[in-house]
């Protein structure tokens, strides 16, 4: 299930980040009706945006890094083929 989410993510960044950006809003608007105040509702609406960013720039690293572990794997097997 954690490869499928982060395949997806990996393939639709926008859409995730988008997504999640609309989440955070309508959270942060969900807040600002409780009278919890504007200002908190804005930084739990930023705080949640950045988390995202930061999460999809984390699974981008990582599919990365699965891909040149891949290559490296695929060069070594050329090497010791003769290929």
């Amino acid at each position: 299930m954690k490869e499928k989410f982060a395949d997806w993510t990996a393939r639709h960044k926008l859409s995730f980040i988008v997504g999640s950006w609309a989440i955070a809003m309508t959270a942060a608007g969900a807040t600002i009706m409780r009278d919890l105040g504007v200002v908190q509702a804005r930084v739990w609406a930023r705080g949640l945006t950045l988390g995202d960013i930061i999460a999809t720039g984390g699974l981008t690293h990582s599919r990365c890094a699965k891909g040149v572990q891949i290559r490296e794997l695929e060069d070594q097997r050329k090497v010791k083929n003769g290929s």
